[in-house]
């Protein structure tokens, strides 16, 4: 028996198209109970797979989606095919992150364990999961061996990181965020999330404010800066904010300044002992991130191409991937090692 794939993601497919084979959890598990040859199904905001079992003797891969979509239009144009040994080293690839939107991104992993949960109470003997089991082992191992998940590039993930290296005992801290936009609102759950308490200040309050975030309007900007140790501008207001006549509100806080231009007045560092990071600081961060992040990405490409190998030689899968070029890789992957440690 032969693995294969057929498939779709945000590469090959647009977002209506996606939308139109995207299937819940309920969904998935109405299809199992209608087909006969055993499917696994793995579908996300980003992609919807069918792995299953073939000997060449039965249905094709195109028959089983017009099986599982009935008389839908189904875009072959934008659906994938992949098979023996290239259907291992996509699931691992996938698992690790390195086809996600974001490089490296941590939910794919939970995702394709939830799927391989689902499918083992379907199918306990109908089909061999032992391809998912192998792939979600290694994929744990190649991510944590390279740290693909740990490099942020992100502008929420870089400022989140910093107010936690600068206040590890964060439990309880105060933030102010100023601005009720798309990252104000976002940098507002994250915070939020990693257990402080979140201030948005606005110009009104909201109809659906973030549930557990308090908020003030500007009137109150002058006792809000007092009350806060770390304070956050994310406004799309085209002058300063924060000023000299508010520095004794905020010596020795930090200030983080997300808008262009300025919301804080830079004169600020030199009178007050506040630090200010701002975004050009955070570009920095990021594009060290993403050099890093870049390299975790080439060291995982080449660990999954080797586990790939490895797996099915285990599983006596037949040849698909060339073993040519394996030395060179593993002496890639010393060289990523030595430069890590």
């Amino acid at each position: 028996m032969i693995p294969e794939l057929i498939g779709l993601d945000y590469k090959s497919a647009s977002p209506e198209i996606r939308k139109q084979f995207y299937l819940s959890s309920s969904k998935i598990k109405e299809i199992y109970e209608t087909l006969v040859e055993p499917v696994v199904i793995l579908s996300t905001c980003n992609r919807t797979e069918f792995y299953f079992l073939s000997n060449n003797e039965f249905e094709t891969a195109e028959e089983k989606l017009s099986k599982i979509f009935g008389s839908r239009g189904i875009p072959h144009c934008c659906f994938y095919k992949k098979q023996g040994q290239e259907v291992v080293n996509h699931l691992l690839e996938v698992a690790v992150g390195l086809h996600s939107m974001l490089l490296g991104e941590n939910e794919i992993l939970g995702q394709i364990e939830t799927t391989y949960q689902i499918a083992s109470e379907i199918f306990p003997d109908g089909y061999d999961l032992t391809i998912f089991r192998e792939a979600i082992k290694t994929a744990r191992r190649i991510r944590e061996r390279t740290k693909i998940g740990t490099h942020s590039v992100s502008l929420t993930s870089l400022t989140v990181k910093e107010i936690c290296r600068s206040y590890p005992a964060m439990h309880g801290f105060k933030v102010l965020v100023l601005g009720q936009g798309t990252i104000a609102t976002k940098l507002a759950r994250a915070l939020k999330y990693q257990g402080f308490n979140v201030t948005l200040l606005t110009r009104r309050i909201p109809e659906t404010p973030i549930q557990d975030v308090d908020y003030c309007q500007w009137n109150r900007l002058a006792s809000s800066l007092q009350e806060h140790p770390i304070i956050i501008a994310a406004t799309t207001a085209p002058h300063t904010l924060i000023r000299e006549e508010h520095a004794p509100w905020v010596k020795d806080k930090l200030l983080i300044d997300l808008a262009f231009p300025y919301n804080i007045d830079r004169k600020l560092t030199q009178t007050e002992d506040c630090v200010i990071r701002d975004l050009d600081y955070f570009r920095q961060c990021s594009e060290v991130n993403l050099t890093k992040k870049r390299n975790s990405a080439q060291a995982a490409l080449s660990l999954c191409r080797i586990a790939t190998i490895r797996i099915c030689d285990k599983l006596k899968i037949g040849e698909g991937i060339s073993r040519h070029g394996c030395h060179e890789q593993q002496s890639r992957l010393r060289s990523f090692g030595d430069a890590q440690s």
